[in-house]
């Protein structure tokens, strides 16, 4: 084999290698993390008119987006167990000037997980300010909702509701949909924690109404 062929035959053989281990480390990633890849490339491909970003928890993760039809085009962009840092991650990466407006859902779990308010806060600023780097001009916030099984975050999620509904007064920059008045449990599913029709419906009028001022 001539030194010019076994110089291909390496390379071919290197770069079949390469492939093979960064697959097996994308299979090996968690869940989160191939969202985000698979968030990653689908932002680029988005073309046309500008939508509306969707991003957050389960809550997001499995909201019908044909429920926002005063939304525009639609980007859902969830996270099952998600934090705001999963949120946060993935927006440092997206494009910029793909969406008008915003609507996140994040703070559920990272109480839930035991986040302190004021780092929560501090994370909620980070959103803003970073969504406001992207060009996206009109934000809101989903309250938490107060989940039937999760009780005990109640108080809790009552305070960090009344930091962010704060917020909203003195910075007017802004929205919040009131997700914490689902309060009954036929707005839920039998795990007491995830929206179920019911709730999802009055989820959205709340996010229709954004949509229809904002846009």
């Amino acid at each position: 084999m001539t030194l010019k062929k076994t110089s291909m035959f390496y390379f071919a053989g290197g770069f079949v290698l390469l492939v093979a281990l960064a697959s097996f480390a994308i299979l090996q990633t968690d869940r989160n993390t191939k969202l985000q890849l698979q968030y990653y490339f689908a932002d680029r491909l988005l073309v046309g008119e500008s939508h509306t970003l969707f991003a957050g928890s389960s809550t997001i993760a499995r909201f019908p987006e044909q429920l926002a039809y005063g939304c525009g085009k639609v980007s859902i962009r969830g996270f099952e167990n998600g934090l705001i840092s999963h949120v946060l991650s993935y927006l440092e990466q997206a494009p910029v000037g793909k969406w008008q407006a915003a609507v996140f859902y994040v703070g559920e779990n990272d109480i839930v997980y035991g986040s302190d308010l004021q780092t929560l806060l501090s994370d909620v600023q980070d959103l803003v300010a970073l969504s406001y780097e992207k060009n996206i001009r009109h934000i809101a916030f989903m309250s938490v909702k107060n989940s039937p099984a999760r009780a005990q975050f109640h108080s809790k999620f009552q305070a960090y509701n009344q930091m962010l509904l704060k917020k909203e007064e003195e910075e007017r920059t802004i929205y919040i949909l009131p997700l914490h008045k689902l309060v009954s449990a036929t707005e839920y599913v039998s795990d007491g924690v995830h929206l179920n029709a019911t709730g999802y419906n009055q989820l959205a009028k709340s996010a229709n109404r954004f949509c229809n001022d904002a846009l």
